[in-house]
């Protein structure tokens, strides 16, 4: 098959399987605060989100509410922290390939701001993406997620999604494939990359009763790998 044969097989899955009327809501993530979006998309990798007093979920609001914090939309404040100092404060020392998250949120942080991305309006998806990536331990689908916790329309091929593609498809695809047709996906049917990743997300994932929240208010967790 070629790739436009797949997209329109693609869609006609999605249309078949998912009304738009039924489509869950995205909730929005972190808009304008790209501290706790970054904290969010690194921390969540193969991570429960938690409760409000645990996971990912105390790490962004022990970060959000930590003294002296006047905002959460400068990655100059955590390209300034000291890795060990930042997990301390998150309560989290959870480690992503051999290294702490906290170390690969910081380097990440510094990167970023090198590359002149240091709040959410500048952050370029496709400028950016290779200052992300370079960090030990990060990869493209977490940089998908951050952007798409910053409000930029992507898509965060997770193994819901890889699946939901692969049973569209009957063979098997990747991470990157699934990533490239979901987004003709979505222009072919004149819908937002981001809300057809959730939806798609939403109605494939495992049963609520047995995964937490993340992403932003009232998001459920995205726990796979970077």
């Amino acid at each position: 098959m070629t790739h436009d044969d797949d997209v329109a097989r693609l869609s006609a899955h999605v249309e078949e399987t998912l009304p738009r009327d039924e489509w869950a809501g995205w909730p929005g993530g972190w808009r304008g605060q790209s501290e706790l979006a970054l904290l969010d998309a690194v921390f969540s990798i193969s991570a429960r989100y938690g409760g409000e007093d645990t996971g990912v979920r105390r790490v962004v609001k022990a970060y959000r509410d930590r003294p002296g914090a006047t905002g959460a939309d400068d990655l100059r404040t955590l390209a300034a922290f000291d890795a060990e100092e930042l997990a301390a404060l998150v309560g989290n020392r959870q480690r992503v390939s051999g290294r702490l998250k906290a170390d690969a949120v910081v380097e990440a942080a510094a990167h970023l701001v090198a590359a002149g991305a240091t709040s959410s309006d500048n952050v370029d998806p496709t400028a950016h993406k290779s200052a992300y990536t370079s960090v030990h331990g990060l990869g493209s689908q977490t940089w998908h997620y951050f952007c798409m916790l910053l409000g930029r329309e992507e898509v965060k091929a997770d193994r819901w999604i890889i699946r939901f593609v692969e049973d569209a498809l009957g063979r098997p695809s990747t991470a990157d494939e699934s990533h490239r047709l979901l987004h003709a996906v979505a222009e072919r049917l004149g819908a937002s990359p981001t809300a057809l990743d959730h939806a798609i997300w939403s109605a494939t994932r495992e049963p609520a009763g047995n995964a937490d929240t993340t992403g932003g208010p009232d998001m459920a967790t995205r726990e796979d790998g970077a």
